[in-house]
């Protein structure tokens, strides 16, 4: 990409790119912080009673709300960081409140994700709960 497009060029590839959390290859530059920084697949979420416990909090694009197995782009807002996996995502996070949001299924609450435990089931959904216990909960084993 040639530098003279500056931040609005970043932009609007980047929204193109991001379709339901699908980043396409040729726009990984965007996406991804540098390739030395890139975790491997082997350190996917671990598998825990159908739901797997997400330790990796940075390989999540909280706005499309799926386990990407590569670090995201961090979005510091109002002293939080969430993740996003292209300059679209980076800015909903910052004008979208309800893009850093997401209700615990197990107590109903509103939960900050930036904050939030987070499980994936087999299916590819994210979850987030305010914390390990209604994560546990969740897998019946509360």
């Amino acid at each position: 990409m040639h530098k003279a497009w500056g931040l609005m060029g970043l932009a609007l590839l980047g929204a193109a790119a991001c379709s339901g959390g699908s980043v396409e290859e040729e726009s990984a530059p965007l996406t991804t912080a540098p390739a030395a920084a890139a975790t491997p697949a082997a350190e996917a979420p671990t598998t825990q009673g159908g739901l797997q416990l997400i330790t990796e909090a940075n390989q999540v694009c909280m706005v499309n709300n799926q386990f990407m197995g590569r670090d995201q782009i961090p979005i510091e807002f109002e002293g939080r960081t969430y993740y996003g996996c292209c300059a679209g995502c980076v800015t909903r996070i910052q004008t979208d409140p309800s893009s850093r949001a997401a209700v615990d299924p197990v107590t109903g609450r509103s939960v900050d994700k930036a904050s939030a435990v987070m499980g994936q089931d087999s299916e590819g959904n994210i979850f987030y709960f305010e914390n390990q216990d209604s994560f546990s909960r969740y897998r019946g084993q509360g």
